[in-house]
This record gives C-alpha cells, sequence and structure tokens, in this order.
C-alpha cells in the first residue's frame, strides 16, 4: 500500500502531460466528477451515476455536452435527441428501443427520469458518439475518453492517460531528448504488464488476494489532493494489472522452480574466505611483506580460520565466518577470478585489489537457503508465467514511435 501511495505522489510531477484531449471519470454512487481538458477540474451533479440492468446510468446532457454534443428534449414524446458529427441518437423514457440514425437497436437499460434527470446507458451513448469507454473494477470508476488507443493488448484499449502515466514508473524520462530511444523498451514493458494480466484472466484464473479496499484508500487519498495532475482511473488500471501479476506468479511457484533455482544456485553459485591485508596505514611494499608470511604459513598448513581471526583486515569475515557465498559480478573481479580457478579448500596465490591484498581459499559451496531458494524460485515462476503469456497474446501499437513522441511531448 505505501508503495503505490508513493506512486501516485511521484506522479503529481506529471502536470505537463494532462493538456490536450478530452477525459472524463467518475466512480459509481458519487456526485462528482472529473474532466480533463487543458487541466483537470471536478464538478457537481445532483444525481449520482448507478447500475440498472448491469448498464451504468447517467445524466446524459452533463456527459453528451461534455465532448460536444447537441442534446434537446421534447416533452410530449418524452424523447431526447443526441446529435453529433452527423450522427443523430433518440430515446425515449421507458422504451427500451433506440434509433442512431434511423436505425432501431435494443437497449439493455431503458432511460428513466431520476430527480429531474434523464438517465441513459453511458456505454451505449458514448460508444454510438465515437468515444471510449472503460470500466475500472476496483474503484467501480468509469473512464470515458475521445483518443484512440495507443496500444490493444488481447483486446484491451489502452489509452494514452494511462500509457503516458506509467512512464515515469519505467523510468522513461519524457521531458528528455532521449524519449524517442526510450519508448520502444517502455512498449515492451506496458504490453508485458497488460498481456499477462489480460491472458491469465482470459482463462479465468482468479486470486484469494482482493486489494480493492487499498485501492480504493488510494484514490481516497489522491482526491484529497486539492490540484489533480491527472485522471486517477486510468492510473489504476494499470496498477490492478500490476498487481494482479505479483500476486498472481507468486500463487504460481511451482517445485520445478524451486528445482530449478537449486540447479541455477550450485552451478553459478561459489564460496570462499579470504585473509586481507589493506594498504590503510602502510605502504603497499609494507603490506606485500605481511601478506607473503601469511602465505608462507598458510603453504605450510597453518588453519585458514586462525589465521584469518590473527591477521585478517576485513571486518566482513568476522560478521561471517563461515565465508562469503556469491554469484558472478557480486566481488570485485580479481576476488572471483581467484575463487573460480581454485578447487574446493585450494588457497589461492596472493592478490591485489582496490581493498589490498589478499589470500582466497574456496570452500565447498553449501546448501542452498530455503530464502534464497524462494527468492530465486519467484523468479524463474515469474519469467515462466510471463513467457508464456506474451507467447500467447496479440500486442498492437496503433502508433509509430515519433507519433507516440509527439503524443508525448503535445501533453
Amino acid at each position: 500500500m505505501k508503495k503505490i501511495i508513493a506512486l501516485i505522489l511521484a506522479f503529481m510531477l506529471l502536470s505537463s502531460i494532462c493538456a490536450g484531449a478530452k477525459g472524463l471519470e467518475f466512480q459509481m454512487g458519487s456526485n462528482t466528477m472529473y474532466e480533463r481538458n487543458e487541466k483537470i477540474e471536478s464538478f457537481e451533479i445532483e444525481t449520482a451515476p448507478y447500475t440498472k440492468n448491469g448498464r451504468t446510468m447517467v445524466p446524459v446532457r452533463i456527459i453528451s455536452e461534455r465532448f460536444g454534443a447537441l442534446v434537446g428534449w421534447n416533452g410530449e414524446k418524452q424523447e431526447v435527441s443526441i446529435k453529433k458529427d452527423g450522427k443523430e441518437i433518440i430515446l425515449n423514457l421507458g422504451s427500451d428501443i433506440a434509433y442512431v440514425n434511423g436505425e432501431a437497436i435494443k437497449l439493455d437499460a431503458a432511460p428513466e427520469e431520476i430527480g429531474g434527470r434523464t438517465m441513459v446507458p453511458i456505454r451505449f451513448i458514448s460508444e454510438n458518439l465515437g468515444m471510449k469507454v472503460k470500466y475500472i473494477a476496483p474503484t467501480e470508476h468509469v473512464y470515458i475518453t475521445d483518443e484512440d488507443a495507443v496500444m490493444t493488448v488481447n483486446g484491451v484499449d489502452i489509452f494514452a492517460d494511462t500509457f503516458i502515466s506509467l512512464l515515469p514508473n519505467l523510468g522513461v524520462d519524457i521531458s528528455g531528448d532521449s524519449l524517442e530511444i526510450l519508448l520502444p523498451q517502455a512498449i515492451d514493458l506496458i504490453g508485458s504488464v497488460y498481456a499477462s494480466a489480460s491472458y491469465y484472466q482470459n482463462k479465468g484464473e482468479k486470486l484469494i488476494i482482493d486489494e480493492t479496499e487499498s485501492f480504493k484508500s488510494m484514490v481516497e487519498e489522491y482526491n484529497n489532493i486539492e490540484e489533480k495532475f491527472f485522471l486517477v482511473s486510468p492510473f489504476i488500471d494499470a496498477v490492478d494489472c500490476d498487481s494482479f501479476m505479483a500476486n498472481f506468479f507468486r500463487s504460481k511457484i511451482s517445485e520445478e522452480d524451486f528445482d530449478s533455482a537449486k540447479k541455477w544456485y550450485a552451478e553459478n553459485y561459489m564460496s570462499a574466505k579470504h585473509i586481507l591485508v589493506t594498504f590503510e596505514g602502510r605502504t603497499k611494499a609494507e603490506a606485500k611483506k605481511i601478506i607473503d608470511d601469511i602465505y608462507k604459513k598458510a603453504k605450510k598448513g597453518s588453519d585458514f580460520d586462525s589465521l584469518i581471526e590473527k591477521y585478517g583486515e576485513d571486518p566482513g569475515m568476522q560478521a561471517s565466518p563461515e565465508g562469503y557465498t556469491f554469484t558472478k559480478g557480486e566481488m570485485v573481479k580479481e576476488f572471483e577470478d581467484a575463487t573460480l580457478a581454485l578447487k574446493d579448500n585450494q588457497i589461492s596465490p596472493v592478490i591485489e585489489t582496490s581493498y589490498g591484498y589478499h589470500i582466497v581459499k574456496r570452500i565447498p559451496l553449501g546448501e542452498i537457503s530455503q530464502e534464497t531458494a524462494a527468492k530465486m524460485a519467484e523468479e524463474f515462476a515469474y519469467q515462466r508465467i510471463m513467457d508464456e503469456a506474451i507467447k500467447g497474446s496479440e500486442i498492437k501499437v496503433h502508433k509509430t514511435i515519433p507519433e507516440l513522441a509527439k503524443m508525448i511531448n503535445n501533453k
């Protein structure tokens, strides 16, 4: 939860991305709506959105006119008309038949009057006027935009608001000169998050863990911020996908993943102890003389642990008397190379690193700890699950890299 709140606060820095295209969001049962034009503004409505026959009902005039449609009312016929871009929609109170440019279409929920306001099914109206509607389940938000999708992953549209709000979290500097260079990797990462979540959700996978209350708390905290910088629902949608995968792959860790972790550990990890004589407070020549004397003792069979205790100047060996266990890239190169060149229980010649002079003794690699095995098994499971999802997913990008860069820079 703290991580999610931190992300919201981080995205407060994105004030420059919200100009331009129209966006609207509201939460079921709430009288507050948020609209994005040049900035985010809220407004109140007298009748809160609600659900009827599985369809979200909203005040027709509020929604339609916000997107440039003309709304008319014929009291005698109890008829509402909505016109935009050469298209006309006719609805009658209490009737489940609507007309789009004269063509009769059956509605799942008939328009009705509540509190003096004509309530209509938002998805039917919006999509017939060329807008896109997305329902954000964790927080019961409805998001409406007149923009085209940037990407479509397994039939799920990803709009500009979502795409842009995720970029800083992926380490993409949207103000930098390298934006076009970084975008291909960002597309892959965003695609993989949505692909994996939608792929397994489409297969009917469900989780015991429910983060709904955490998401609602996040929205409540964001709504307490006086100046809004982005519509929160596209961000919630993305975080929901990410949270699903974070919990899903942990629930699918198998014995095969643990076996892979143990095998990888045995093939790539090594253990070693060492005696260090530093350069601190002495010349290199003085340090070399000391280490050479210790090396002679070690070669004659002196107990290596006793030599560490008597001469060693690495405090880490006192904290870890059993030695260091590591893989490639975790130690300085000279130390790693010296260990790799040894067999178990052999000692190295004197080697030099930036820390000083060392004598290294390779020791048998012990069994992998349960904690390490679990962590590695998670990584193997994640990669296995992600590979399956990507392989079975359809990812479409609807804009070129230059078009995406221009879209971001114009927001």
